[in-house]
């Protein structure tokens, strides 16, 4: 029995005499009597958690870390593989940027500018995805490869368009930033924000405008600035991902999406409970799902890898490129292999995880 539960009775115990004279329906004197006893019930609620909350916390945390060593001994293999990939891509990003970007820095070379940057940002979301995994997270990884696929398929449109397409991206953050800070503006009291300054959004409005007026007003949409590759006023994502033949991964794109929102979701049609006998709800991490998310993962970052090796090929990249997509056979067989491990065969795998 929880604490307020017992609080409360013993409250009720103590207003019975009280009942019996008024002859007051329970219900009526249950709400009565506990509108009276929040006060003290939240005193002694929170005099409780004060004392069991360290030996609470050193329980939880126990828990979480059991969790990790048991989900890596079941999936180490793979998560072995991908920390390797990672590693690498990040190596072969770092040497790329030494390289090439301070003349590209230099010379205005915008296509170099975009396409380290969303390498770089790639990485970093891929880690993300990796994080998930490794911490029980199937469905939160497959959420946000949501966004590794747009970088994917932004970097390699940019890579077949003219630089100016490429400037255009960049500038585009600017006209994001105009929009964000107007909503910024409509709320900041409401929201409790700290006000902007009085140049701040005057500034960034010129900004705007002056993109505006040399690039076109198409580029106060979303996807502006890729309108000139197009014959038509406003852009969308899907034409991009048409445009350089990746909309083949419509259907993992919008099964990605399908759960970013609000939208209702049946708890049998999660990546987490996959696995399970029953209906369950999900409100931790589980050790299932993770073929598709690392996957996908390690496919959409190779298509960035691609671009950075195809960028200035040498001995070393070529090198990069055979190790890394040796790598991608390799993960994708171990995530499938360990997805399909039986129920005996994962709980062997954790029982011998400090024997490995």
């Amino acid at each position: 029995m929880g604490i307020l539960q017992e609080t409360f009775d013993r409250l009720l115990a103590e207003h019975a005499d009280v009942l019996e004279d008024k002859g007051e329906e329970i219900s009526e004197a249950h709400e009565r009597i506990l509108r009276a006893a929040l006060p003290e019930i939240a005193k002694t609620v929170s005099k409780t958690f004060s004392k069991t909350a360290p030996e609470t916390l050193r329980v939880c945390r126990q828990d979480e870390e059991e969790f990790y060593q048991n989900n890596y001994a079941r999936w180490h293999t793979s998560f072995s593989l991908i920390e390797l990939y990672l590693g690498l891509s990040t190596e072969l990003g770092s040497a790329v940027s030494a390289e090439f970007r301070p003349a590209a820095t230099k010379n205005q070379d915008y296509f170099f500018e975009a396409i380290i940057t969303l390498h770089a940002r790639a990485l970093l979301v891929s880690r993300e995805i990796f994080w998930l995994m490794k911490g029980g997270y199937a469905d939160g990884a497959l959420g946000r490869w949501r966004t590794l696929h747009e970088i994917a398929v932004v970097a390699n449109f940019l890579s077949i368009q003219d630089p100016i397409i490429s400037k255009r991206y960049l500038l585009h953050r600017t006209i994001e930033s105009y929009k964000t800070l107007t909503v910024y503006a409509q709320y900041q009291d409401r929201a409790n924000l700290t006000p902007l300054g009085e140049d701040e959004l005057p500034a960034v409005q010129a900004a705007y405008d002056e993109i505006l007026e040399e690039y076109g007003p198409e580029m106060r949409h979303d996807w502006g600035w890729a309108t000139p590759a197009f014959d038509c006023k406003k852009t969308n994502f899907q034409q991009i991902e048409q445009y350089v033949d990746m909309d083949h991964w419509r259907p993992r794109y919008k099964w990605a999406s399908q759960d970013t929102h609000g939208n209702y979701r049946p708890a049998d049609r999660m990546l987490g409970t996959s696995e399970v006998q029953h209906v369950m709800l999900l409100v931790g991490p589980s050790n299932s799902g993770f073929a598709d998310p690392g996957q996908m993962m390690i496919v959409s970052l190779s298509l960035i890898n691609d671009l950075l090796i195809a960028f200035s090929p040498n001995i070393d990249r070529l090198i990069y490129s055979v190790i890394l997509d040796g790598l991608i056979e390799q993960i994708s067989k171990a995530l499938v292999e360990e997805s399909q491990l039986t129920e005996e065969q994962v709980r062997s795998r954790i029982e011998n995880r400090d024997t490995e």
